[in-house]
């Protein structure tokens, strides 16, 4: 207990310091890189290149101010003459090797500094195919905007102030750090009562597949075969020409998970901030007795004892829900995830564009249960479905998606590198396939976490209670 207490305090301690470092940072960056405004407004990956001059056309100029410098010397002021100290030589050698050693130290601290900061000479197309480590984590990225910081403070208080959670932030945070090279990271919030589901999955899934050697932590979100098949490009164009857009409330449902790239992603924006669905949770699908029937029918089991499984889901019922993390390495993460806007269309700026233009100006409102967006893409869904490529932007919208526009990869490597080059960075978002080869599958180097605020006396006597569960399903079969 002690050692976990000194591990949470050190995570803590940590996370001030990075959040101070931050703000610091951000004020030395201020005057060297523009703050953008905060526009729900979407870029493409492709795009950012096309800005490798900005930086450079917008460098400060604060170093030809004043501020700072010595007062000059009034004319009629007495200058005192300065008597020398004679030097031997040998004095003299040994300060011109101190001198160099101070210029040296003095190079060095400049370059991790700088390193530090931010300060990035690359150019926009250098980082978008950057193969090597970033500047920064994922919500690293996202608190160095000063903005966003303000945002997440005015926006999250009482129950939701960050600071009343740090023992979920701390570890989800060294996660990240811990992963960083190798991975790139989305964050889902999800309902306790499906815990009892993915556990029972997970469980039964270790035992009958243990020759299936996993790549690290791992948690089944689908029963066998209840995935996709197609990567992200196939995918995506098969939708659109079946169905005119991608819609995750009809054709696609549970088949695309909504993320953000960090917890406090779309902070502001009530239907798709993951940090306010952790702590109060939207009205959202419960597992039904006929979905535990999946996972017995999966492996040949019983359905005796599901009612036993399902009476366990009271006992994690708590204030807050789940925060589900998920690493994909960055070599695949492509084939199974994309740059996403509302319902799981494809951030098309066009379409983003004509959508908001048409709400605005009240073409479509809110009501029976669906927004005006919602409502304008059921209209343009139906359009694109009849009209397919005859459709100028339904045909620029299969262009993009072949020219890989909405590739996560290159837009997370401008996040993690130049985050201030993306004013747009709070409303970004993707959605995951739930690809059975990647998503669904335990040796695709994919890793899972979940986080809640469940006791942990409590956790520990659910856990011991699905134990007993599990072993008399497995018991019964044989």
């Amino acid at each position: 207990m002690r050692i976990f207490k000194n591990y949470f305090q050190q995570q803590v301690l940590q996370l001030i310091v990075a959040l101070l470092c931050s703000h610091a940072i951000s004020a030395k960056m201020m005057t060297q890189q523009p703050q953008g405004q905060l526009q729900p407004s979407y870029a493409k990956a492709s795009d950012f290149a096309k800005a490798s001059s900005y930086a450079e056309a917008t460098k400060d100029r604060s170093s030809d101010k004043m501020e700072g410098r010595p007062k000059p010397i009034a004319a009629n002021a007495e200058i005192k003459p300065v008597k020398m100290q004679q030097q031997a030589p040998g004095e003299i050698q040994q300060q011109k090797g101190a001198d160099l050693v101070r210029e040296k130290s003095l190079a060095h601290i400049q370059k991790v500094e700088e390193k530090r900061a931010g300060i990035d000479n690359r150019s926009l197309q250098e980082i978008q195919d950057l193969t090597g480590p970033d500047n920064y984590t994922q919500t690293e990225a996202y608190l160095q905007q000063s903005k966003l910081r303000e945002l997440v403070t005015t926006e999250f208080k009482h129950d939701f102030e960050i600071v009343r959670h740090m023992g979920v932030i701390s570890r989800v945070l060294a996660k990240e750090a811990e992963l960083r090279k190798t991975h790139r990271v989305f964050y889902h919030g999800i309902i306790n009562e499906w815990t009892v589901w993915q556990d029972t999955l997970t469980k039964l899934s270790n035992h009958f597949n243990a020759s299936a050697k996993k790549s690290g932590e791992f948690i089944f979100l689908r029963t066998k075969g209840g995935g996709v098949d197609e990567p992200t490009k196939e995918f995506l164009i098969s939708q659109l020409q079946a169905n005119g857009l991608v819609d995750d409330n009809n054709e696609t449902r549970g088949l695309l998970l909504s993320t953000n790239f960090s917890p406090f992603g779309n902070t502001g924006f009530e239907g798709e901030s993951t940090w306010r669905f952790f702590i109060h949770a939207h009205s959202h699908t419960e597992p039904s007795k006929e979905m535990y029937e999946k996972i017995m029918d999966e492996f040949g089991l019983s359905y005796t004892y599901i009612k036993e499984l399902m009476d366990l889901v009271p006992m994690l019922r708590s204030k807050h829900e789940a925060l589900l993390q998920i690493f994909i390495p960055k070599t695949i993460v492509d084939d199974t995830a994309y740059l996403a806007w509302v319902t799981g269309v494809p951030a098309h700026d066009e379409i983003i564009s004509w959508v908001r233009t048409n709400v605005k100006n009240k073409k479509y409102t809110s009501g029976g249960g669906k927004t005006g967006e919602m409502r304008a893409l059921e209209s343009l869904k139906k359009n694109f479905k009849k009209e397919q490529e005859k459709n100028k932007t339904f045909r620029d919208l299969l262009e993009t998606i072949e020219k890989g526009d909405y590739s996560v990869n290159g837009y997370l490597n401008i996040y993690c590198n130049k985050p201030w080059e993306l004013p747009d960075l709070n409303y970004s978002q993707a959605r995951l396939i739930l690809t059975n080869d990647m998503l669904l599958n335990p040796q695709s180097g994919i890793e899972m976490f979940r986080y809640n605020e469940i006791d942990h006396k409590l956790q520990e006597q659910y856990e011991e209670r699905l134990d007993q569960i599990i072993k008399k399903i497995i018991a019964a079969k044989k």
